[in-house]
């Protein structure tokens, strides 16, 4: 894996430890996309050496899923459930920003991207539906 999608997929650690305490449901589905995609891409290139530091990061944040998924008695269901809430939630607030009058569209773009980057947490829970494609290429 080079570098650059390392980081890339690091951003979703960086969302985790932001949204923690707004909601702590959001913040596990971040760190599982992220290991989904760390090692996803792993298989992709047949790559089977993992570096000693992303192996220590990468066993930090499963430890962190461990425990979270212990001490959260929600279902499934219940977990996309608040998934998708926080997405539209953020998705809305974004888009009432837009709307206001002297709204930064570049400002607003960035958020959109970032609305984007947490419906893609979805896909933890299967192919994204096609109201969630629509929302994440929406723009303001």
């Amino acid at each position: 894996m080079n570098p650059s999608q390392e980081s890339n997929y690091a951003i979703y650690l960086s969302y985790a430890k932001g949204v923690e305490k707004a909601d702590s449901v959001m913040a596990t589905y971040c760190k599982m996309y992220y290991i989904e995609k760390i090692l996803g891409q792993k298989r992709q290139t047949h790559s089977v050496m993992v570096a000693k530091e992303e192996s220590s990061v990468i066993n930090a944040v499963l430890k962190e899923i461990e425990q979270a998924q212990r001490t959260t008695r929600l279902s499934r269901e219940q977990k996309q459930q608040r998934v998708e809430q926080y997405c539209l939630k953020m998705h809305e607030m974004v888009m009432k920003k837009a709307a206001e009058p002297g709204a930064s569209r570049a400002e607003c773009a960035d958020q959109l991207r970032t609305v984007s980057d947490f419906i893609d947490v979805l896909t933890v829970f299967g192919p994204l539906e096609p109201r969630w494609v629509e929302l994440s290429i929406a723009s303001p």
